[in-house]
């Protein structure tokens, strides 16, 4: 294990001297114009000489101290180390960005993030931390128990079997203690429900217990099979829900499992019946991306193979990874559709094929799903008039929520309930959600709540109402005898003329990281897919902002996202400098 060897270096993570030169591993051969001449390996730290030589800083300082002749190594011409001058920042930035392998962990990255990937990103630095905690800590409590031995008479009583608790009481006067911090409330005693923390990187247990007056989970929900985000994501946690009083869920939090059900692979309203299970006893399995810093949604790569006619090869074969389940490239073919593209090499590992997981796939199953177009299906919006006979000052029944500015954000006026008994109730030709346009010729697209409002009650006077209404054919998961609240799917659904997209901006932090990851892009089978936000770090500029997971992202800086690759907007997003202003389009999660 490399940091267990003496000398260990966080900049390169090889071992070496402190006074000898950074050792990398490159992908690719390195042109030779930055190579330094002395060492003839890639260029560190450059500087330029007055005869137009360059070399590494370190190798010239050493050549003209040992030398002693105070000479440029090529030309022999006069050289002093105070005559040079740092490299143009064009090449330096060509030097950072030449292609080095990770030795602890072996993932392919830019040299000039290596240093910070491996202090900070490196799983296999991550696990050596950990392992150093537990070992300091054990050693911690080691010295203290051999101090505390010496010097406590109640020490022995411990050692006979009694608790620490037992031991004071018998051994001093004092009945002891009780740590407020450790200290459960009356409720947390009753029902034995507490928090646990949620570990990164992690499935973790989390369980829930429903008690007279909290049954909600209180949280909205982003994501599904049909989205690029495929997985269930928790977008906020309420003050008065189940999950707030546990305390160890975030916004972010990917939501496994509920109680066996798996909710990896299901649509987003199969995830909502799936959490709105009455069981007195939830137990959620989650998952926390790791995010003590911003990891580079480029450490896994989204690859898209362009077809030139149907049934063309794609030049590759699969196997099953060694030693743990999924699926690996075995071979590239040289010359074949994944050769000339690029972006796949033989030993990479097959994380998904067209949004179908295949990290527990076998190679028969991703043979399959190179040849099956994967099609999503959304609700259907249909446009109508709805005129309905009324007495005079006649209520019509129901209530609205949304409009410009409300707590969700900026959403269209649509219906929350509807009285039965009302004149739209019994005309049933108005349904909760169904989404208003206009009444009486009067438009109620971006307007207040209260503007609508007003409105709808002035229409009361008149003895004809006539509405316009948008319908999603998909209403079944509404129930009429309370308030609806419309699913996340169904407000991505809405029209283009209905969504309010808002200005965003982030200024880069001076890690250079804006602190949030993305999935979409073009897809092959798929098409055009849109950017949503995946996950928040916090500490980071994205998570200062009104940026919330599960928003669309459709232009940064003024340029549209449509028909970008993944790729191609991870790299527009790193080479933007300073401000980075992003249009997105925000919806409000799927309340549970």
């Amino acid at each position: 294990i490399p940091w267990e060897a003496d000398g260990f270096c966080m900049t390169c993570g090889q071992c070496h001297p402190n006074d000898t030169v950074h050792n990398y591993t490159y992908q690719l051969e390195v042109d030779e114009e930055l190579t330094c001449r002395i060492c003839l390996d890639p260029l560190l730290s450059p500087l330029d000489t007055p005869c137009g030589h360059t070399y590494c800083s370190s190798c010239l300082e050493s050549f003209l101290e040992e030398s002693n002749q105070g000479c440029c190594p090529l030309d022999r011409l006069p050289l002093k180390l105070s005559d040079c001058s740092s490299s143009s920042f064009l090449v330096r930035r060509l030097l950072d960005k030449l292609l080095v392998t990770c030795p602890i962990c072996c993932q392919e990255i830019q040299r000039a993030e290596l240093e910070d990937h491996i202090r900070h990103r490196c799983p296999g630095m991550a696990v050596y931390r950990e392992e150093e905690e537990k070992r300091r800590r054990a050693a911690a409590v080691a010295a203290a128990a051999a101090t505390a031995v010496a010097t406590c008479p109640g020490i022995p009583l411990l050692m006979g079997g009694l608790s620490a608790a037992e031991a004071i009481a018998l051994w001093s006067d004092e009945p002891g203690l009780v740590n407020p911090g450790f200290q459960l409330s009356e409720e947390e005693e009753e029902d034995g429900d507490f928090t646990l923390a949620v570990r990164e990187g992690v499935p973790t247990i989390i369980e829930l217990k429903r008690s007279e007056g909290l049954y909600k989970l209180g949280i909205s929900i982003v994501g599904g099979n049909e989205t690029p985000l495929e997985s269930i994501i928790i977008q906020e946690i309420f003050d008065e829900g189940l999950v707030a009083r546990n305390g160890g869920l975030l916004p972010g939090d990917r939501i496994l499992q509920l109680n066996g059900s798996d909710l990896r692979c299901c649509s987003h309203n199969e995830a909502i019946a799936i959490l709105s299970s009455p069981a007195s006893l939830l137990r959620l399995a989650v998952l926390r991306d790791c995010h003590r810093h911003a990891i580079p949604p480029t450490e896994t790569l989204s690859v898209v193979l362009h077809k030139q006619w149907p049934g063309e090869a794609l030049g590759l074969r699969l196997g099953d990874c060694p030693g743990r389940p999924g699926v690996q490239v075995q071979h590239v073919v040289i010359g074949g559709l994944a050769a000339r593209q690029g972006g796949l090499r033989a030993g990479d590992r097959v994380l998904a094929i067209n949004g179908h997981d295949l990290r527990h796939a076998s190679t028969e199953q991703a043979v399959s799903l190179i040849q099956v177009p994967s099609q999503t299906a959304g609700p259907v919006w249909l446009e109508k008039k709805v005129q309905v006979q009324k007495l005079a000052r006649e209520s019509l029944g129901i209530t609205v929520s949304g409009g410009l500015g409300c707590l969700g954000g900026d959403l269209p006026i649509y219906t929350a309930s509807v009285d039965p008994k009302g004149c739209l109730g019994r005309s049933q030709l108005v349904k909760p959600g169904d989404v208003l346009l206009g009444a009486n010729n009067v438009e109620l697209t971006r307007m207040a709540h209260g503007e609508a409002v007003s409105i709808l009650k002035g229409s009361a006077a008149a003895t004809t109402v006539e509405l316009q209404i948008l319908e999603c054919g998909d209403v079944n998961k509404f129930d009429d005898d309370d308030d609806c609240s419309p699913t996340w799917i169904m407000w991505l659904k809405l029209p283009s003329f209905l969504q309010c997209p808002k200005d965003v901006p982030l200024w880069r932090s001076s890690c250079g990281s804006l602190g949030f990851s993305i999935v979409g892009g073009f897809e092959e089978n798929r098409g055009p897919q849109p950017f949503f936000v995946k996950h928040i770090v916090p500490g980071t500029p994205a998570f200062g902002s009104v940026l919330r997971c599960g928003d669309q992202i459709t232009a940064v800086n003024g340029r549209s996202t449509a028909g970008m690759s993944h790729h191609a907007l991870v790299q527009m997003l790193k080479e933007i400098a300073g401000r980075v202003n992003l249009k997105v389009i925000s919806w409000p999660g799927s309340l549970l």
